[in-house]
């Protein structure tokens, strides 16, 4: 076990040597378990999450105890969606193929920010996309927009097949965004994934909101 923790050592080492002559600045959030892992290691103690606001809770909330956030539902642009005020925070679901598409949100957000495409494909050009990230970037005006690797491709699928959603690195992805959210005070802004692109498993996204955000979270609907 020690090796193994050696090796990995090395090579993130090797890697963020590469990132520094590339220029390049990873926007991955960290994880929240090895980051406390390394907090007990040293003796220090964890922050505790942000509590959730009771306030107008989702009379369809399938939470199972009492800790769960609940979602706010609107018709519209989750990249236009109001804050109240305050900053928010638009999710992008992708893949970890490099690949923007030039349609449906993706083309809302570009419309709004080339910065959030531009670091997606930094992102890929130097080998920081996995499944299970979360990338936050910066748009500026109060706006941030995090990217979350949950989609997975089957390479053995028709071309054209949509990718599909994976609840495993959407857990992890949500565990990593949460806790800077509740620190911002930040309100969360996605789109409903449609029938495609994962859209089949939607159920698990909201459940895995729920259960991560502690802050007010609204869901859009795209107005055909």
């Amino acid at each position: 076990a020690v090796a193994e923790a050696a090796k990995r050592e090395r090579a993130k080492q090797r890697k963020e040597q590469r990132w520094r002559k590339a220029g390049y600045t990873s926007l991955s959030l960290p994880d929240p378990t090895s980051l406390a892992g390394a907090a007990s290691a040293s003796g220090g103690s964890a922050v505790a999450a942000a509590a959730s606001s009771p306030d107008e809770a989702a009379d369809d909330s399938d939470a199972t105890d009492g800790e769960e956030a609940p979602l706010r539902f609107a018709v519209g642009d989750a990249m236009r969606g109001g804050g109240g005020g305050g900053e928010r925070i638009v999710l992008v679901f992708a893949d970890a193929s490099g690949r923007w598409p030039g349609k449906g949100f993706f083309r809302s957000v570009s419309a709004l920010s080339g910065k959030p495409q531009a670091a997606y494909e930094a992102a890929h050009e130097n080998g920081d996309l996995s499944l299970g990230d979360a990338h936050l970037v910066e748009c500026g005006s109060g706006l941030a927009v995090c990217l979350l690797v949950v989609l997975k491709r089957d390479k053995r699928a028709p071309h054209g097949t949509p990718p599909d959603l994976c609840a495993a690195s959407l857990d992890a992805a949500l565990a990593r965004l949460a806790p800077v959210a509740a620190r911002r005070g930040a309100s969360l802004h996605s789109p409903r994934l449609p029938s495609g692109g994962g859209g089949g498993a939607w159920y698990s996204v909201e459940r895995l909101l729920r259960k991560h955000a502690a802050v007010q979270t609204t869901v859009y609907y795209f107005k055909r």
